[in-house]
């Protein structure tokens, strides 16, 4: 019997309340998810922006979650990575914690990583360095008994960047990676777990996929071998 693991958005009055809380942080990746490029942007530093003169976003198929690397600034703050939290075709905008000081426009490179980082959580969680954006998902367990060891993820995709990062992966492996925490110890990582993504469905609210789990691609069964090494006598 399947057994269905809710994931979606804790509340405050529920942390309050029953004291420990655990989240999951996913990211999704996929092989060849970096490019570069140039432009000359201007920063601003109350709005935590960095805008093109020239150019478009949209046609690095950055999106929500995404992060990019800046360098050629003239203060050193700016040359960063930051995560992206919002874009358009001329305007990339930066999580609140992000530190930017304002200047103008200068000729500057990026390299930009197409991997989404999310948290069931309602707003951004920061765990050993790495900033997860709020999204709501369920997990679906694997059945019990013999069989194939997979699961199932189901995420919101209304405002449509799980939707831009697929369309970016195309048909190359894309890969999950699941970490169990605690909401009042984020740097502690409970359990984690790697998975392919694999039979994805797209609609207009979701996005969701079977979770083959890697490490059953790769144990050995049997696990024990009677070998001379190991069993002298049989031998």
């Amino acid at each position: 019997m399947a057994r269905t693991l809710s994931t979606s958005f804790k509340t405050e009055a529920n942390a309050q309340s029953t004291g420990a809380v655990f989240l999951t942080l996913l990211t999704i990746d996929y092989a060849g998810n970096t490019g570069n490029g140039s432009a000359s942007c201007a920063v601003n530093s109350v709005t935590k922006t960095i805008t093109r003169v020239a150019g478009n976003w949209l046609a690095d198929n950055i999106t929500i979650g995404n992060t990019i690397a800046f360098t050629g600034f003239v203060n050193g703050a700016n040359n960063a990575t930051f995560v992206v939290t919002a874009v358009t075709a001329t305007v990339v905008t930066f999580a609140d914690s992000t530190t930017l000081v304002t200047e103008g426009s200068i000729a500057i490179t990026y390299i930009y990583t197409h991997i989404l980082k999310f948290v069931n959580n309602q707003r951004s969680i920061t765990s050993n360095g790495t900033v997860y954006l709020p999204l709501a998902f369920n997990f679906t367990m694997p059945q019990d008994g013999e069989g194939q060891r997979s699961a199932r993820i189901e995420m919101d995709n209304v405002d449509r960047r799980l939707s831009l990062f697929l369309l970016g992966a195309g048909v190359v492996n894309i890969t999950v990676n699941e970490q169990l925490i605690q909401a009042d110890d984020p740097n502690t990582i409970e359990i984690t777990r790697d998975y392919y993504l694999r039979n994805v469905s797209i609609n207009r609210k979701s996005v969701s996929g079977e979770l083959m789990y890697l490490a059953y691609l790769f144990d050995e069964f049997p696990k024990l071998k009677k070998t001379p090494d190991l069993f002298p006598g049989v031998f």
